[in-house]
């Protein structure tokens, strides 16, 4: 989704698209659930300020652009200093998680009516963010697996919602290496906040994290069919957890021996034992997914830990690589299962658009509240822009209206008087223009037209172009 081409600044700033979409989901009110409060007799309101701040974000500008510009919008907030956005964006008491949660829970409902629950997913992932500052609290040095280089700031563990069509954002946590501390820096305050909370579960490892993430919106209300994430999670205890939370999985396999020994014919295989036996019975068939031809193999086999597990084995072409996606759904088709795992993708998209677009993990404040209160602008900013998005070009949000009117113009045969009509109309002007020597160049295009639309009985007679 790019938001910079699909969402233009006229329809955002002239047309106030964002603050209708900020009120119809009655912003305010979430904001009072999630223990928002001014400070020292604020003469501004809080949606306010975040709608201002959403806004400099659609339009790729700087927060000073908040306090520096005095004319940026035609409704701007005259007098907004920068302490009014400061106060807000540290104030540790404020829930900024449950805000995240209730605006995403708000823009799923409309969408989930146009998609059935086996093809909602719910994709975690992390993410680097990189930092150039010393003096950032919690500020620690991480290893990164894709680019296998060490790089300073946090790591932030995602969870998204997504149908193939739209991407929500529906939590984070940032992850911090205990022993890899550029600085020992921490803010003095109630251990009792949501601050202090959030302080506190960064010190946890990641798949603790995606658990706890994964519970929330279970407890919430989030109903997906399949939880959908890579090698890194796929932990044999992890895939366990997350059955027993009450989600599905679909998760891609790392081909290590150590960790992952199943049972299959009353026998303990290996991931490369069990390849090695459907090689041999030849027991792989050609799957197109999308525009890749595949041979893939599946079989259900029983885990240690109770699990019942569908593996699909998959190789591309005459490459000798191949990977293992699993799912705790028995019952789920081998199409199925490779067309829920290619969904994780959407979340890939998301962090290449909020950082492109939204500057996401750019922000620079040595203030760790100030690092999560921008964040979770960021994303309920990208959020509100998929759901408009959905609402003002995917035909899809028509429903049932759009399907009627498919299915209608589908079988209409236009009256052919009224075509005739406007054929016999055209071509009396394209003859006006003829004689005035403007269009003479096109006149045996405009025969070939002719003859077709004869050919077909779309005119009563054939005309040419003087």
């Amino acid at each position: 989704m790019n938001l910079s081409k699909e969402l233009s600044i006229d329809q955002i700033e002239n047309k106030n698209l964002l603050k209708v979409k900020l009120e119809s989901i009655k912003l305010g009110t979430m904001l009072r659930r999630s223990n928002f409060r001014k400070q020292c007799a604020e003469t501004y309101s809080i949606q306010r300020l975040l709608y201002r701040i959403m806004v400099i974000m659609f339009m790729d500008k700087p927060m000073r652009a908040l306090w520096e510009s005095s004319n940026m919008l035609a409704d701007c907030l005259k007098g907004a200093g920068k302490d009014c956005y400061y106060r807000l964006l540290k104030n540790e008491r404020s829930n900024w998680r449950n805000l995240l949660l209730m605006v995403t829970k708000k823009l799923l409902r409309p969408l989930e009516k146009l998609t059935p629950r086996q093809e909602r997913v719910l994709i975690l992932d992390d993410t680097p963010n990189k930092k150039r500052g010393k003096d950032i609290e919690l500020l620690s040095w991480h290893y990164d697996h894709s680019t296998h280089t060490h790089y300073k700031g946090f790591t932030q563990v995602h969870l998204g919602w997504s149908d193939g069509n739209s991407y929500l954002p529906m939590d984070f946590c940032p992850k911090v290496s205990p022993d890899r501390r550029t600085n020992t820096r921490e803010k003095k305050i109630d251990q009792r906040t949501c601050g202090a909370q959030r302080r506190k579960e960064s010190f946890e490892t990641k798949l603790e994290q995606g658990l706890k993430m994964l519970s929330r919106c279970y407890a919430a209300g989030v109903d997906v069919g399949y939880v959908v994430y890579d090698s890194w999670f796929a932990k044999p205890s992890f895939i366990k957890s997350v059955f027993d939370i009450g989600y599905q999985t679909v998760c891609q396999l790392v081909r290590n021996d150590k960790i992952w020994h199943v049972t299959y014919l009353e026998k303990t295989w290996t991931l490369k034992a069990l390849y090695r036996h459907l090689q041999e019975t030849k027991s792989f068939s050609k799957m197109t997914i999308g525009n890749i031809q595949q041979y893939v193999a599946s079989i259900v086999v029983q885990h240690a830990n109770g699990l019942e597990l569908k593996l699909l084995f998959c190789k591309t072409g005459r490459k000798k690589e191949w990977i293992v996606i699993a799912s705790t759904d028995a019952a789920q088709s081998n199409r199925h299962v490779l067309e829920t795992y290619a969904k994780r993708w959407d979340i890939e998209q998301f962090f290449k658009d909020s950082k492109q677009l939204l500057k996401l993990g750019k922000e620079q404040s040595i203030d760790f509240d100030v690092q999560i209160a921008m964040t979770t602008i960021r994303l309920m900013t990208y959020a509100i822009g998929s759901s408009m998005r959905r609402e003002l070009l995917d035909e899809r949000t028509f429903g049932e209206l759009f399907e009627l009117l498919e299915n209608q113009f589908s079988r209409l045969n236009l009256d052919r008087d009224i075509l005739s009509l406007i054929f016999n109309y055209v071509l009396e002007s394209l003859s006006t223009l003829a004689k005035k020597k403007v269009m003479t160049e096109l006149q045996v295009i405009f025969d070939c037209l002719l003859e077709n639309f004869a050919s077909n009985g779309l005119i009563r007679e054939k005309k040419k172009v003087a």
